[in-house]
């Protein structure tokens, strides 16, 4: 039997805050069999449907760190070419991106099993169905408000990144929906196993 070492997410850990991945069930593909002792080793496993909730939790946080770790060296590389560009402002930026795509990524992978292509299309399409039934006064119009507010990114990008401020009722906006989602996803996840 092959000896593995006591801390096994690590790596899975290392190579999701490189990735760039959310908590978007990674571990669905690849559940491991742990034997008791094995179990012992791992206190926030998702195997133990008691931490489920604090797991998930706690690796959309850990990842969010390492994606603004990543952010900020790359960034770092952008004022070193470009003396202007602010790189708190830039990681500022890849925090609310984050929170916003991530919550809604998780409460996907939580509901239903297509994850990130269905989190792609409702991210692209709330961008095409906002710019065709915008600001009109039908039902349509109405609807299209409970899509993602991917129409405010744009303005909070140039502000952001260029000036360091943002229109505070968008940011909130972005960050209400994509941590109101979030919370869903752990309610689901909550009463019900990861969609397989």
């Amino acid at each position: 039997m092959e000896r593995r070492p006591a801390v096994t997410g690590m790596g899975n850990s290392a190579a999701g805050v490189v990735s760039g991945r959310v908590a978007i069930g990674s571990d669905r593909h690849e559940r491991p069999r742990l034997d008791r002792s094995q179990k012992r080793l791992l206190p926030l496993s998702f195997l133990e449907a008691r931490h489920a909730l604090a797991y998930y939790a706690q690796l959309f946080v850990v990842y969010m760190v390492g994606v603004l770790l990543a952010m900020a060296l790359l960034s770092s590389l952008a004022h070193i070419i470009f003396p202007a560009f602010s790189i708190v402002n830039f990681v500022i930026y890849s925090a609310l991106i984050y929170i916003a795509m991530g919550g809604i990524g998780f409460f996907l992978s939580v509901a239903i099993r297509y994850d990130w292509l269905t989190l792609a299309a409702i991210w692209l399409g709330s961008r095409v169905l906002r710019g065709v039934y915008g600001p009109k006064n039908d039902w349509r119009s109405k609807a299209v408000e409970l899509l993602p507010p991917v129409h405010r990114l744009d303005d909070v990008a140039n502000s952001l990144i260029g000036n360091g401020t943002a229109a505070t009722s968008d940011v909130v906006w972005l960050l209400g929906y994509g941590l109101l989602f979030f919370a869903l996803g752990l309610v689901i996840l909550r009463y019900a196993s990861l969609a397989d």
